[in-house]
């Protein structure tokens, strides 16, 4: 019994020794996959990464949206209501991805660039201009915003294979000064890197999914 009390004494020491290097976890991220109506308004990503701190949770945070779904035409969606609880109306959203040049992934965006202060926009190409009249409406409110294809290099960024978006190896996008860390891209741990993308110029005609 004497043993067993000693042991209990060595648990407790041990734990309250723990805890503050559990409280001080760093270097994670979370990831939010945002569905409505049943999964048929497509594609939507929200990420927070920790910044140079290394902490979720504090001032110098980093979000990232990748995509913003089908806007219904009862312009129903649930992404402004996720993300006023996130960055309130009107916060800064650092980084917006769009994946593909398909309505069910850039239609949702237009609502997220009248809403909320976008200050980096990345794609992997240009559609070209008079094919789709909802993108070419994404495209000049971006920018109008500063972050659109007439900033590219600036705030607009096409990263290509073997790119380093995030991380120490970063080589593509916007370079922070925070904290006492300078670093490029999404954030100066976390890192990401682009492994594959289709190089071919699209036509109107083409399937946007290839994209």
């Amino acid at each position: 019994m004497k043993n067993k009390g000693k042991i209990r004494v060595f648990l407790c020491l041990l734990l309250i020794c723990l805890a503050p290097a559990l409280r001080a976890q760093k270097y994670y991220m979370r990831i939010h996959f945002i569905l409505w109506g049943e999964s048929l308004y497509g594609d939507c990503e929200f990420i927070e990464l920790p910044g140079a701190d290394g902490k979720l949770d504090t001032a110098d945070d980093k979000y990232i949206l990748i995509d913003g779904g089908y806007a219904s035409s009862a312009g129903y969606s649930k992404l402004d209501e996720f993300l006023d609880a996130k960055i309130g109306p009107g916060g800064d959203l650092d980084f917006m991805v769009l994946s593909c040049a398909g309505a069910d992934h850039y239609s949702g965006l237009s609502m997220v660039v009248d809403r909320y202060n976008v200050l980096n926009f990345y794609q992997s190409v240009r559609w070209p201009e008079g094919a789709k009249s909802g993108y070419d409406n994404l495209m000049n409110s971006l920018n109008a915003e500063g972050c659109g294809p007439d900033y590219e290099g600036i705030r607009y960024f096409k990263p290509e294979p073997g790119d380093f978006t995030s991380g120490p190896r970063a080589d593509i996008g916007p370079v922070f000064s925070e904290g006492g860390k300078s670093w490029q891209g999404f954030d100066p741990n976390i890192e990401a890197k682009i492994l594959a993308k289709n190089q071919d110029i699209p036509t109107a005609s083409d399937d946007d999914n290839s994209w």
